[in-house]
């Protein structure tokens, strides 16, 4: 006997259900066979096909999410301080640099609370050190700049004399006669021996602790001749501490009191002596009177601790600056300024406003007693910044 057996799927169910219907004139035992392996299939499929799924999303949630990494860490602050690196938040207090635009907090950068509401209820414009630091040409600063340079060196090694040692050209114009030497009676021969001399002239202002100083100016230079005064040494101190005896021969001279002296220093190249000249108009200078004075030194123990600060004043000139504004920080030495048009007092006390803002108020400011210093608007300054004028 012979069966008729078909197998269909069923279009009435859900689209993830693989239903099976079997029809057959007479049921068998490959019939009921065939039945479960099919049964067996549509519920693998449909496993398989959740697996898919569930991968798809989780890929998709991996792609839009912001860190995908196994462990991405601690995220970056997205306006760090530009001293301390920390976040800068609607809850901390900070300032932005107008120039460079970074968040610096007032507590890094020294500001108090009364500069702080200044800066928030005012027009003023603030600046952070490195965009408000002048551009100095002395080496007071790191001022060193990494730049890519397109032009490579010349390549020498080619050629057979170097560049010290060129040869001879190999055609000329004119050239010279057969009886005449390249130097004529010597007289146009140079000297290696003839070297020009070098001098160094240097006010001290002391030379105790300044020893490394002295070194590398020394070495970068390298004088023949060293002039010195202001060494500030007395009898007891040599000056063969700050200076290296291997390498000149000096000769000082001191004052009683500790301040003042005078210092020459000449290289060993050279043979060099002391001679004692006795002059009548300088010894007539020495012996005159002179009036008793006692010295003080300028008290500065830290910087902007005390400012001094004068005026210049230039060479007549329509429509320029015509006075310049000095101001030297007494514990660095450190010394700057500004120009201004007219010897008035608004003009000078915004100048001094501008480099308080820079540095930070000092405690005390020290200057003459000018109409330009002694007036309202440089005593309101002052004020403001609890500074006192001496």
């Amino acid at each position: 006997m012979a069966n008729n057996t078909h197998v269909q799927l069923n279009s009435d169910a859900p689209d993830r259900s693989w239903p099976v219907t079997l029809s057959s004139q007479e049921p068998s035992k490959s019939n009921i066979s065939s039945l479960n392996m099919l049964n067996i299939q549509a519920k693998k499929s449909l496993i398989k096909y959740d697996k898919l799924v569930l991968m798809y999303l989780c890929s998709l949630l991996l792609t839009n999410s912001y860190a995908p990494e196994p462990n991405p860490g601690p995220r970056t602050p997205k306006y760090p301080c530009g001293t301390c690196t920390c976040a800068v938040t609607w809850k901390t207090e900070a300032v932005c640099c107008d120039s460079c635009g970074q968040w610096y907090h007032i507590n890094c950068q020294q500001i108090n609370r009364s500069m702080y509401e200044i800066l928030g209820n005012s027009n003023i414009s603030w600046e952070c050190v490195n965009c408000g630091m002048p551009n100095f040409s002395t080496t007071f600063f790191n001022t060193t700049i990494e730049t890519s340079n397109s032009y490579s060196e010349l390549d020498i090694s080619n050629e057979p004399n170097g560049v010290d040692n060129i040869g001879p050209p190999n055609f000329t114009s004119s050239p010279l006669p057969k009886n005449q030497g390249k130097y004529r009676n010597n007289k146009n021969k140079p000297n290696p021996c003839k070297t020009p001399l070098r001098t160094l002239t240097i006010n001290f202002q002391s030379m105790k602790n300044k020893k490394p100083e002295i070194e590398q100016i020394i070495e970068s230079c390298e004088p023949d001749i060293i002039y010195g005064t202001e060494t500030w040494l007395s009898n007891t101190i040599s000056p063969y501490e700050y200076i290296s005896p291997s390498k000149y021969t000096v000769y000082n001279k001191n004052r009683k009191d500790g301040y003042g002296g005078v210092l020459l220093a000449v290289s060993n190249k050279y043979v060099s002596s002391l001679l004692n000249i006795k002059c009548q108009q300088c010894l007539s200078a020495v012996d005159l009177p002179k009036t008793q004075r006692t010295r003080r030194p300028i008290p500065a123990t830290y910087p902007n601790s005390r400012w001094q600060m004068d005026l210049k004043k230039m060479p007549p000139s329509h429509g320029y600056n015509t006075t310049i504004c000095n101001i030297v920080d007494c514990y660095s030495r450190f010394a700057f300024g500004g120009c201004i048009k007219h010897k008035t007092a608004k003009e000078v006390a915004t100048v001094i406003l501008r480099f308080i803002y820079i540095f930070g108020p000092p405690r005390i400011l020290q200057t003459d007693n000018g109409k330009e210093f002694n007036n309202e608007d440089l005593t309101e300054v002052m004020a403001e910044f609890k500074t006192r004028k001496n």
